[in-house]
């Protein structure tokens, strides 16, 4: 039986029991679903990262000039251009994020081609050069959870590449090649910066790899009975899990990989006999996302993946479980995944607008959790007292605006007593 509890705050006095038997009851978070929009003038948006919060999305966008250029989103400033490096082609990307996304990598064209950057609020859109004299591209893939190393890929004439890792400290400096190879490129690096991930060309033939400072760069191997054609995309918090796709006697499939199970594929979804890949995991490496393809890219679709589920249609999730109206929606690309695994990023086609334009989405899963504001493990009087000291309008990122509608009120409260106890 619920207890007769009376809360003093502010002046304002809150009688549980009241508020419970009030006709505007809490319900369960829901998940949520929006389109990011373009810029003014373009008409295509692309979302490839989402910071570690979940607080920034980035990718690109057209500008309407013929030009692709690094966008930024978030919640109070919607999409903005985030420019280029002087060039006659004004051409950008950011393909990473810091766990804040307050540092943010990726490529821009310039007037000697194509060269990573990483950009921040502060200093904009910096050059991170090239590895040397005679390289003609770079391109940074991802960057460490508090911004300071970045991992990507340099490439010299007749289109060999090498992995680099950049720090302030020590600048750009390439990681080489696996034993027998001649290219490598790094796609993605565990949260601490320890271990990074990628794809080199070896006497096998391409190969997925993990690379640590004590190990160096270690294959990943592949499926059997295939050609070996496997390809690693991304890491989770402590770089024990890495996804992206292998090689089976048919096609390419979503793949994870970790230390004591290997290479295991994660199939594709009903129809889509084309492959699949994983983009993208969560910190604890329990949920991948990525895409499942037929046979056009027009027509992959999003998927979602977990051990006691498996891969999921990630838009008949959120129409069959969770009662979203999608009507319109195409949800082909999913690139990427918050630490929590709740909030996801990718691209697709409105068709009530365009059916051959694509637009950025974002996707938000409802947290079982998402009272336990201070991550303790228990939902307790600390969460209820920092919840009302929060009270009213509460921009992101608000952990007290639990049902996330940009205030913290009654809905909030009782979300929040709704889930009073221990919360693992």
């Amino acid at each position: 039986m619920k207890k007769n509890i009376t809360i003093r705050n502010m002046g304002v006095d809150f009688t549980v029991y009241t508020l419970l038997c009030i006709s505007l009851s809490a319900e369960a978070q829901q998940a949520t679903f929006q389109g990011l929009g373009t810029l003014p003038t373009g008409g295509q948006s692309y979302a490839y990262t989402v910071s570690s919060d979940g607080t920034v999305v980035a990718g690109l966008a057209s500008d309407g000039m013929g030009f692709f250029l690094a966008m930024r989103w978030t919640e109070i400033d919607g999409m903005i251009n985030l420019g280029a490096l002087p060039s006659p082609f004004s051409d950008s990307l950011i393909s990473g994020a810091s766990f804040d996304g307050s540092v943010l990598v990726g490529y821009s064209n310039t007037d000697i081609g194509g060269v990573a950057i990483r950009w921040t609020s502060e200093d904009g859109m910096v050059s991170l050069g090239r590895l040397t004299p005679t390289s003609v591209y770079s391109l940074a893939g991802d960057v460490s959870a508090d911004g300071t190393i970045v991992v990507g890929f340099d490439e010299k004439p007749s289109f060999l590449r090498e992995a680099f890792r950049w720090s302030s400290e020590e600048g750009m400096v390439g990681l080489g090649f696996p034993s027998g190879g001649a290219s490598s490129w790094a796609s993605g690096i565990s949260s601490d910066g320890s271990t990074i991930v990628g794809t080199s060309l070896s006497s096998l033939g391409q190969q997925a790899f993990r690379w640590t400072n004590e190990e160096g760069m270690i294959g990943l191997g592949d499926f059997s009975g295939g050609p070996f054609n496997s390809v690693a995309l991304a890491a989770s918090s402590d770089g024990s899990v890495v996804v992206g796709r292998g090689w089976t006697i048919d096609d390419p499939e979503a793949m994870r990989w970790t230390m004591n199970g290997g290479m295991i594929g994660l199939g594709v979804l009903p129809g889509n006999d084309h492959g699949s890949v994983a983009t993208s995991v969560s910190a604890d490496g329990s949920i991948v996302v990525g895409h499942s393809n037929t046979n056009s890219s027009s027509e992959s679709k999003a998927f979602i993946w977990d051990e006691v589920n498996g891969m999921r249609n990630l838009r008949s999730l959120l129409v069959n479980e969770y009662g979203l109206n999608l009507s319109g929606w195409l949800l082909t690309n999913a690139w990427d995944i918050d630490d929590d695994g709740l909030i996801i990023v990718g691209y697709g086609l409105n068709t009530a607008i365009s059916s051959i334009t694509p637009v950025a989405w974002m996707v938000r899963l409802p947290d079982s959790c998402a009272a336990d504001t201070d991550d303790s493990g228990a939902v307790n009087v600390t969460d209820l007292l920092e919840l009302l000291a929060h009270w009213g309008l509460c921009p992101p990122p608000c952990p007290s605006d639990i049902i996330i509608d940009g205030a913290v009120n009654v809905m909030d409260l009782l979300e929040l007593l709704e889930s009073w106890g221990v919360c693992p």
